[in-house]
């Protein structure tokens, strides 16, 4: 799992430096020069629901997060990149987010997002949050008022009349094929 993540996380770091419009290289260490730090540096992918559960609920939250983050600069590694820990209904494991502004629940609340960036920042890692615009839950505020033709806001989601089976293509979830 740790070898997929991985090469994840250079995938997602060599689309940042092709956007960038410089070659994508992978480094070890410190940065070289010339080169930002998300090009130079290493990732490491924290899922939060499964890290560290400091409260004792079965679920990994932002806490325990900060407590480990000296054994992650123990590993080398210069930045993380968290999973969704927005507000969410949970239907996706966190990829349906009701509000980007807030802090879900079951992973804390924005103090302690606030506490494990801080700390991060002592340490030297860069934080960065996985936003996903275009996964938000029915219960967002967009997809609410997109549904009630309310200004442009129907605009921000695609509608579409099904066809045939009666949905709009041929997309099929696992939940559905299960």
């Amino acid at each position: 799992m740790r070898i997929a993540l991985s090469a994840l996380v250079l995938v997602a770091v060599g689309l940042l430096a092709t956007v960038n419009g410089k070659s994508p290289a992978i480094v070890t260490g410190k940065q070289n020069a010339g080169m930002d730090w998300w090009e130079s540096g290493v990732f490491y992918q924290i899922y939060p629901r499964s890290f560290k559960d400091s409260n004792g609920d079965g679920v990994g939250d932002l806490a325990g997060i900060t407590d480990k983050l000296e054994h992650l600069v123990d590993l080398g590694v210069t930045g993380v990149w968290l999973s969704p820990v927005f507000k969410s209904p949970m239907a996706d494991f966190g990829y349906d987010i009701a509000d980007f502004r807030d802090v879900d629940p079951i992973f804390g609340n924005m103090a302690d997002l606030d506490r494990m960036v801080q700390k991060a920042k002592q340490l030297g890692i860069k934080v960065i949050l996985d936003f996903v615009p275009n996964h938000t839950s029915d219960e967002h505020e967009w997809f609410i008022k997109s549904v009630n033709n309310e200004g442009n806001y129907r605009d921000y989601y695609v509608w579409r009349n099904g066809v045939g089976t009666g949905t709009p293509n041929n997309w099929v979830s696992g939940a559905a094929s299960a």
